[in-house]
């Protein structure tokens, strides 16, 4: 029995695009559009280029945000090549070609607005897989490193709500302590509480923003009033 066999290549150029319609309880409609470009055997080394972008925008149907409309745009590239690349050292001998190695590098970027803290974060990756066989393969990220900046952290108890009611009943706690150490003093109040928090009198002002009051005894170990701590401005995460 003959058979013949063909092979057709690929285009060197793929072009894909794609549109979505969403809607949640926080968003009253949502529409994202996106595209990708395709290169393939860019460096005449069966590497292949990928750039992509895209973007959501919507209206939102909460009240926890000032502005009505929401919007997240954001890119890639990133390279593959059939080989593991790394500097000074001939890996081919260690990693036979016949188990198909791939290298990819990748970086990107993304803007948020109304969305949360609302973010700017940059990343960066290189990686390397491999199949010795056909029921095994491996995969390391030699690099990840991640920068993530939020833009509006005096929104945090805003948009966490629960972290705030949990921080309120620390504040209560507060109201009104008696120092054990000190058999002489009498009761404490603090007063600069109710223009951050619920207090026991319950009197409460949405004054998240505050950066200036720091509760002292019986402990210093948590400044309940900078929201700052527990969700920072900038977050950059390295790994190896």
């Amino acid at each position: 029995m003959n058979t013949n066999i063909y092979l057709a290549p690929k285009p060197k150029y793929s072009l894909g695009t794609n549109f979505e319609v969403s809607r949640s309880n926080l968003r009253r409609i949502g529409v994202g559009m996106g595209a990708s470009l395709l290169i393939r055997n860019i460096f005449k080394g069966a590497e292949n280029l990928s750039i992509s972008a895209d973007g959501t925008f919507g209206l939102l149907s909460t009240e926890i945000f000032q502005d009505d409309f929401f919007s997240e745009i954001g890119g890639d590239i990133s390279l593959d090549f059939p080989r593991i690349w790394f500097p000074f050292i001939n890996t081919s001998n260690i990693i036979p070609n016949y188990t198909l190695p791939k290298t990819g590098i990748a970086i990107g970027t993304s803007f948020q607005k109304n969305i949360g803290l609302d973010k700017q974060t940059f990343n960066t990756i290189l990686g390397y897989n491999w199949s010795p066989n056909d029921f095994k393969k491996h995969a390391i990220e030699l690099l990840n490193i991640q920068f993530v900046r939020n833009v509006n952290r005096n929104r945090f108890f805003s948009v966490y709500r629960n972290t705030y009611e949990q921080l309120d009943a620390i504040a209560d706690d507060y109201d009104g302590y008696v120092d054990p150490n000190d058999p002489t003093d009498s009761t404490q109040s603090f007063p600069e509480l109710e223009t951050l928090f619920e207090t026991v009198e319950g009197s409460r002002t949405h004054a998240y923003w505050s950066l200036t009051t720091t509760l002292k005894p019986p402990m210093e170990p948590l400044n309940l009033h900078r929201p700052f701590l527990m969700e920072p401005s900038h977050l950059f995460l390295l790994t190896i």
